[in-house]
């Protein structure tokens, strides 16, 4: 059985990603986890979040999806800054800290410190999204399937959990 992880790509208004750390792995990535039986995907997204950083979407705030291997993930874009969402941990043992990145602050992390779902997403960005080509990134070219746009179709609030 292949085990798939799910979670969620936040943007806020000033264009910030929403980056968790990793306390085991010690990398960052965006919030997910793995699937529980019986759960969508959707469901398994939106749980991840709420426990890594305590903010709350629903499933009609979820825009797109992109798949990265055995990662699934759903686009939000929030119409609050990110410093306006206050984060709370609930998984401490998993999470250490997390984080507001811009495309090119994430660009400057090292390859070390992302895991492979954020490198493959950066990669994605870097080979569709025409504003950030110049920019110099020396992770490969991962092997990615993605329906993702590229464009918020809508923007959302988090919810009151």
């Amino acid at each position: 059985m292949i085990i798939k992880k799910c979670g969620i790509i936040v943007r806020d208004q000033s264009q910030k990603y929403l980056l968790v750390f990793g306390k085991k792995s010690g990398k960052w990535s965006f919030p997910k986890g793995h699937q529980e039986e019986g759960e969508t995907e959707e469901d398994t997204a939106l749980r991840e979040l709420k426990e890594e950083t305590g903010i709350c979407f629903t499933r009609n705030d979820l825009e797109d999806r992109i798949r990265f291997k055995n990662n699934i993930y759903f686009n939000v874009t929030s119409s609050s800054s990110g410093d306006m969402m206050p984060i709370h941990i609930q998984d401490t043992n998993e999470i250490l800290k997390t984080s507001w990145f811009s495309l090119p602050e994430m660009l400057e992390l090292s390859k070390e410190t992302i895991n492979y779902g954020l490198k493959s997403w950066l990669n994605h960005m870097l080979a569709n999204d025409h504003s950030i080509r110049h920019t110099k990134f020396v992770h490969p070219m991962d092997s990615l399937k993605s329906t993702f746009t590229g464009k918020p179709i809508g923007k959302y609030y988090p919810t009151s959990c």
